[in-house]
């Protein structure tokens, strides 16, 4: 699934997703974006769950650790429109 990296001083293995809020999520990183993407246009957890087509509670935990981490201010408006493109072209 995700790339696998060996540490060469402690042999430990991680991917991508080791250290953020993704580690252990089930839920594709290409729609942990495209959530980041429709939180800043102020859409519900219930209408972000339809578009989804998830249940209510895996979107709710989405919303709750981004929140959490501040991760939602990171993404710059330039960013945020070409990663518009890019996931729908990826979702469709």
């Amino acid at each position: 699934m995700y790339q696998k990296y060996l540490c060469k001083e402690c042999g430990h293995i991680f991917n991508d997703k080791t250290g953020t809020i993704f580690h252990r999520s089930k839920v594709p990183l290409k729609v942990w974006f495209f959530v980041v993407l429709i939180m800043q246009s102020n859409l519900s957890i219930s209408e972000l769950s339809k578009t989804l087509n998830m249940y209510y509670d895996p979107v709710y935990r989405m919303v709750k650790k981004l929140k959490k981490s501040g991760y939602l201010g990171v993404i710059d408006r330039k960013v945020k429109e070409k990663m518009v493109s890019n996931i729908t072209l990826m979702l469709d």
